[in-house]
């Protein structure tokens, strides 16, 4: 198991690097738009780094995802329940180095809160949304392909859309380890900007567990049809 734990700890840690770092690039786009990029890309990277030997979660919403559709769809075991549980751990452990790192290379501590026009409703209701959207992909990974590398570019496309859609909403987390860590750091450097972390955190792991209960009703259905395509191609 310690394999599958260091891969989650280095995969989270680069993870929460590349998003901080990315957060203003020199072009002056706005960092919203432009952390897009690094995160669609950087996702892609360390799932293909770590080989999936964790299954690649680098993200406690996607790990509640997975715990809940095995909770529903079989019998599982209090060891992998435990797992799971040490992967959430490390996940939320192995973010706040990063988030040190990323302010030391920067300059500056970035950190997830309210833009100016938006309300806690708003930012809530577009981190749980787009949460359970990037979840029940990384859900679908090798469900439908036996290529998980096709499911790799379809969870780094809905963590881009994601940021692109709500980033100047919510600020685009979608990821409680991250959420939690740069606010840790921001908070460490201008002592602000911790009041709504709670939002980046409970809205993620609520979007993660809806995931799962959609996983488990679509993955049955895709099941059924490809149970009904075979009966039919052995028929003709």
């Amino acid at each position: 198991m310690w394999r599958r734990l260091l891969a989650e700890a280095v995969g989270t840690f680069l993870f929460t690097l590349s998003i901080s770092v990315s957060h203003f690039s020199i072009f002056d786009v706005p960092g919203t738009y432009y952390s897009a990029y690094a995160v669609a890309g950087s996702v892609v990277m360390f799932m293909m780094m770590t080989g999936f030997t964790s299954g690649a979660h680098f993200n406690p919403a996607i790990t509640i995802g997975y715990l809940v559709r095995h909770c529903i769809t079989q019998k599982i075991a209090f060891s992998e329940i435990v797992e799971y549980v040490f992967y959430i751990v490390v996940q939320m452990i192995s973010a706040i180095p990063a988030a040190y790192l990323a302010w030391g290379m920067n300059r500056f501590a970035m950190f997830f809160d309210l833009p100016i026009d938006a309300t806690t409703a708003d930012a809530f209701f577009a981190e749980l949304v787009y949460s359970t959207l990037i979840v029940g992909c990384a859900l679908m990974i090798g469900q439908m392909n036996d290529s998980i590398i096709i499911g790799t570019v379809g969870l780094g496309s809905a963590y881009f859309g994601g940021i692109l859609a709500v980033g100047l909403i919510s600020g685009g987390c979608f990821n409680p380890a991250v959420g939690l860590a740069v606010n840790i750091a921001h908070s460490t450097a201008h002592g602000t900007h911790m009041d709504r972390t709670w939002l980046y955190i409970v809205a993620p792991a609520l979007g993660g567990a809806i995931a799962g209960v959609l996983n488990c009703i679509f993955v049955e259905e895709l099941k059924a049809q490809k149970k009904r395509n075979s009966v039919h191609a052995e028929d003709s």
